[in-house]
């Protein structure tokens, strides 16, 4: 339908056949009248009304007949009337089936013949066939007169539609300044004050319902005369399918016969009806939007608790800062004392000469012990260590570093580097070999983020500096260093040192039978024991590192970075690695294959 606003008022009915605002067939199909608004021009508005069919499977063709007959009649009570009326099908539909044959039988008795001349009969739908095969159907739909023939013959014209907007708008073109129209229907049930029943359209459908019921009424005197047969031959499965069907038709006699006693209604009784069942489902928004507003409610008491829980734990987590910030402070003196009396190392040559009052982190479990065995002196074949932006990687054949020198803190001399790891802070432990001697050196702030591995009993402060190869040489087999002061270390003499948390402790186990620890950001571990067993807790993060470790059969280093769950590498050997999270590769890949 369309509507004009300002002085005058017109109106385009779809009719039977669902409609789109651009004119195309929905596969859905029409449940109830919809109004559709068109901006025709500045000061034209198109209303398009889009009426059920009578193919709907789930509703009666009374109930369907209603629901139109009822817009029909409102509308033209309060002077609304049509313009035109668009019939809508698909031409690619290879034949015209029953449920079409009854809408077209339907809509001529609504419409009534003098309306006829403001109806278009559309084709669409001519893009999903060849073009010959289409306009045979055309010329046999317009030729015979069961389907369009009388239709055409009283006035209607036969139109195409090529799904687009231009197409669309050319019909409603013809049809927006025609005159004004008066269905049959309408004339019945308002001015001549028929009940449904009493009207063209409902002495048709009443018709068809008294076939239906005709048709089921033998049907069901059959199944009868059947049931009785299978009785008497004690064919007991027959016998039941029999009485199935007995009543369905008993069932779909009474359908008919309620719909054919719902046709007798009058015009005030259907408007009424539609009045009480918009009412009620207006009752029942009306009921779900008050749930709606208690499920928000709900959610929003739910977040304000959850709310209340969040600023209690981020008034504990700034409680437990503002207590190790004070525990800081009181480390303060110290480290400034330890830094000064590092400031003459170069002096002394080796810190065995220098004595250190040994401050240990209370709560911090840290145990320190000999073993022998296979893995005592075993040694990792690569050693690789991330920390922040920094990196390192030591092999049998060459050293890559990345960034180190770019750090004047960092005592990096790779000349016959023997072991390198990285921790916070920018501190970092290394151990070289000369012809005839080795040096152990480390950066001032490893003493001060770690001192438990600085305190353990031969370990690091003992063996700063310079020694003579002869003596011996005292260096890691693993080390990892990772956040707030956690580490776990393994020497050349098998003694084997760590500071944990207990979630590690709890999977380590033993440490006799611990071969290399790793330690990532978040409290992440990777632990490799001496049966060749692994056990790891990556907590989600470095992604597709945790495939790594179940599919490379040898494992010659890892790295995790502390500091980014996404940076790892792990090596297998020349050809089986993986990596993530590095700004440059080049350097690295070249340090694999130098030394794999």
């Amino acid at each position: 339908m369309m509507y004009r606003s300002g002085t005058t008022c017109k109106l385009v009915s779809l009719t039977l056949i669902s409609y789109r605002l651009c004119l195309t067939d929905s596969m859905l199909g029409t449940q109830e009248v919809g109004i559709y608004k068109c901006c025709w021009s500045s000061s034209v508005d198109i209303y398009l009304v889009d009426t059920p069919g009578f193919d709907d499977t789930t509703r009666s063709d009374t109930d369907v007949l209603k629901e139109t007959v009822t817009f029909f009649t409102s509308s033209y009570k309060k002077n609304i009337k049509l313009s035109g009326i668009i019939y809508l099908h698909r031409i690619s539909d290879p034949r015209v089936g029953g449920s079409a044959r009854k809408n077209l039988f339907m809509f001529r008795k609504l419409c009534g013949r003098e309306a006829l001349k403001n109806v278009l009969l559309v084709t669409t739908m001519w893009e999903n066939e060849k073009l010959s095969i289409c306009e045979n159907r055309e010329q046999e739909l317009t030729e015979t007169e069961d389907f369009w023939g009388v239709l055409v013959e009283s006035g209607a014209r036969v139109e195409r539609h090529d799904n687009s907007r231009d197409s669309a708008m050319r019909l409603l073109k013809s049809l927006v300044d025609k005159p004004q129209m008066i269905m049959s229907i309408q004339k019945e049930m308002v001015n001549e004050r028929k009940t449904l029943d009493q009207t063209q359209a409902g002495i048709e459908l009443e018709a068809e319902l008294r076939k239906q019921r005709e048709k089921f009424k033998k049907e069901l005197a059959e199944a009868q005369e059947m049931m009785k047969e299978a009785i008497e031959a004690s064919d007991q499965k027959s016998a039941e399918m029999i009485r199935q069907h007995k009543l369905e038709m008993e069932r779909k006699i009474d359908r008919v016969l309620r719909e054919r006693d719902e046709l007798r209604v009058d015009m005030e009784r259907m408007h009424a009806e539609k009045f009480a069942e918009l009412e009620r489902k207006h009752q029942e928004q009306q009921a779900q939007l008050r749930e709606k507003e208690k499920m928000a409610k709900r959610e929003l008491k739910n977040q304000e608790k959850h709310d209340r829980e969040m600023r209690n734990e981020l008034e504990s987590l700034r409680q437990q800062l503002d207590q190790r910030q004070e525990e800081q402070k009181s480390l303060t003196e110290p480290r400034r004392l330890l830094m000064q009396a590092l400031s003459i190392i170069p002096q002394l040559g080796s810190l065995s000469q220098l004595s250190l009052d040994r401050h240990r982190p209370s709560g911090v479990q840290v145990r320190t012990r000999s073993i022998t065995g296979p893995i005592a002196d075993r040694q990792e074949p690569v050693f690789l260590s991330l920390f922040d932006s920094n990196s390192s990687f030591v092999g049998p054949k060459s050293v890559y570093l990345h960034k180190l020198r770019r750090n004047p803190t960092y005592p990096v001399n790779d000349v016959n580097c023997e072991y390198l790891a990285l921790g916070t802070n920018l501190s970092l432990y290394m151990h070289n070999h000369g012809d005839d001697f080795c040096r152990t050196s480390v950066s001032v702030d490893l003493i001060v983020e770690y001192p438990d591995l600085w305190y353990s009993p031969s370990w690091y402060s003992e063996n700063l500096g310079m020694k003579d190869l002869a003596v011996g040489c005292l260096r890691p087999s693993h080390l990892s260093l990772g956040n707030n002061g956690c580490f776990y270390a393994r020497n050349n003499t098998g003694q084997w040192s760590y500071s944990l948390p207990k979630t590690i402790l709890d999977q380590a186990g033993d440490f006799e039978h611990v071969r290399r620890l790793w330690l990532g950001a978040n409290d992440a571990y990777i632990i490799e024991k001496d049966d060749s067993s692994w056990v790891w807790n990556l907590y989600g993060q470095y992604q597709g590192l945790s495939d790594c470790i179940q599919t490379y059969d040898v494992i010659e280093g890892i790295g995790m970075n502390p500091t980014n769950p996404l940076n790892y590498i792990i090596i297998s050997s020349k050809d089986s690695y993986s990596l993530s999270g590095f700004d440059r590769e080049a350097g690295i890949l070249k340090f694999i294959r130098d030394n794999f």
